[in-house]
């Protein structure tokens, strides 16, 4: 069966194409359903409008999307599986050009798979978990929410914005100045750099951590900073303890140095607190405290002040 292209609105059905076989559609719309199964099976659609389904792909199945858009923007019903149980070659699906909002991306269970998006918006309600060794690939594109693995899944990021928290991943390879946003705890076996990278830790509750075992490569740190979220600081400001951010020693936060290993940082005119490097690599956030902001009537006051001061100043000349 070969089924060159299709123009036609289709309102719902699941689409399903097995041994040697290609299909390809355009215009597909509402509730509709792709399937890719077995290492011949190659399919390419494009502007397909999907907003409840899923789409998967099977042993070394393929799927290619383009200028598509896929799921809601609020409590998406979009799911997206990728496995290869047979182990024949590398199940991949492909979003280019595309906006998809996904309720959650399984990939490997049982096999090396692989999700390209390129020129593409991702955003996971939920959560993509990679097993197996699979990849996630994105290039030129936003990628939201959080990245899970079992220690062997890997995230290759290019001139790409990541915004969310990974999960045990085996790795993450940045290059073409990707910029992560890490909220929350996040934790990874290594980083690879091949240029320049933004690095952002946004705590977000008491006992945030980020951990990176190593990281390696031609790298160039363009920014890297450590924000608190109101939440995160509301919880710890009655309590104890400290809060380590283990990465490498030449990221350094931002701030006055004290002189004695600490390094006062403020991200705001409201709160500042002391990060000290403790090891090779790790770093030690405490003393989180509230800076004295002087109220309006204080300022009158000083200004007052300093006017008196000056005029008893000239008059003594």
């Amino acid at each position: 069966m070969k089924i060159n292209k299709l123009n036609k609105t289709i309102s719902k059905g699941v689409f399903l194409a097995s041994c040697f076989a290609t299909l390809s559609f355009s215009s597909v719309h509402a509730q509709a359903s792709f399937t890719a199964n077995g290492i011949y099976d190659n399919q390419n659609y494009s502007d397909i409008v999907e907003t409840t389904g899923f789409v998967s792909a099977y042993n070394g199945g393929s799927l290619s999307f383009t200028n598509s858009t896929f799921g809601a923007k609020t409590n998406s019903n979009f799911d997206i599986v990728i496995d290869n149980a047979l182990h024949t070659g590398t199940s991949e699906i492909h979003f280019y050009d595309s906006t998809v909002y996904a309720k959650q991306i399984s990939m490997g269970s049982n096999g090396i798979t692989r999700l390209r998006i390129e020129d593409t918006n991702l955003n996971i309600d939920h959560y993509a978990f990679l097993g197996n060794g699979s990849v996630l690939d994105a290039y030129g594109s936003t990628l939201t929410g959080a990245i899970r693995s079992n220690g062997t899944g890997m995230l290759s990021l290019y001139s790409t914005t990541f915004v969310g928290y990974a999960e045990n991943l085996d790795q993450i390879l940045f290059s073409g100045g990707s910029h992560w946003k890490s909220i929350g705890s996040s934790s990874v076996n290594s980083i690879i750099i091949d240029g320049y990278v933004n690095l952002e830790f946004v705590m977000t509750y008491a006992g945030s951590t980020f951990q990176a075992n190593s990281i390696s490569g031609s790298y160039d740190f363009n920014s890297k900073s450590i924000n608190f979220s109101d939440e995160f600081i509301e919880e710890i400001m009655n309590g104890d303890g400290f809060y380590q951010v283990d990465v490498l020693s030449t990221i350094v936060c931002p701030g006055v140095y004290d002189g004695a290993g600490v390094y006062v940082y403020s991200s705001n005119e409201t709160y500042e607190w002391d990060v000290t490097a403790i090891s090779t690599g790790f770093w030690m956030i405490d003393n989180i405290r509230l800076i004295a902001i002087p109220e309006p009537s204080t300022y009158a006051m000083i200004f007052g002040v300093l006017a008196l001061s000056l005029a008893v100043y000239r008059r003594r000349k």
